[in-house]
């Protein structure tokens, strides 16, 4: 079986999808993207924004956009990179880092180092 998808009146827009035993599965994704998936659920998507990375069942997920790289664990901790600070994140626990600042906070504990000395509350 081969599924051809015209994204516009233009041919050399065409994407393919084959398949020899998925022949009642459908496609789940925009046909100009590109979908990898494993045997055992791990899969990679590419397209024009970003490139994903998944677990099975998105226990663990990796984004890399343009300006952005965004790691998630269990929906728990995450990883934030973008180009003006990097935040962490897990359970009670925060992290801010940028140009101005490097701040941490647990529950209502907060570090904050900047210009103008370390704080700590």
């Amino acid at each position: 079986i081969v599924d051809i998808y015209f994204k516009s009146q233009n041919e050399k827009y065409a994407t393919l999808k084959s398949s020899s035993t998925d022949n009642d599965q459908e496609i789940d994704h925009d046909p100009a993207d590109k979908l990898i998936k494993t045997p055992g659920g791990f899969r990679m998507l590419l397209n024009n924004q970003e490139i994903i990375f998944a677990s099975k069942e998105d226990k663990a997920k990796m984004w890399l956009r343009e300006e952005s790289l965004n790691f998630s664990v269990a929906d728990k901790s995450k990883i934030i990179l973008d180009k003006d600070k990097i935040n962490l994140k897990t359970g009670k626990a925060n992290g801010v880092i940028d140009d101005n600042k490097t701040e941490f906070s647990f529950g209502s504990k907060r570090l904050k180092i900047s210009k103008d000395g370390i704080n700590l509350s």
